[in-house]
């Protein structure tokens, strides 16, 4: 389970590399980073074995948070395309 978690933390990581390939906002920019390295920490915890109820919550927490972040960016841009045509 603690290498599915750690693979899904090295996409996690690859995607939000490839995002700030991108201009992108300071808050932004952090908020995506603190997601990931939520999901790296909860990863760890779960390796060693040790608060695995805390760790799933944080790993959880940390890819919801990713994935309503890049949702409401995502909206942003759309209504950003619309009003520029």
């Amino acid at each position: 389970m603690a290498a599915i978690k750690g693979s899904l933390a090295l996409l996690g990581l690859a995607l939000v590399h490839w995002r700030l390939g991108s201009p992108v906002s300071g808050k932004v920019a952090a908020a995506y980073m603190a997601c990931v390295w939520v999901l790296f920490a909860a990863s760890t915890l779960v390796w060693q074995l040790a608060f695995i109820p805390a760790a799933a919550i944080l790993f959880h927490a940390g890819e919801l948070c990713a994935l309503v972040l890049a949702w409401r960016e995502g909206s942003r841009f759309v209504r950003l395309g619309r009003q520029s045509r």
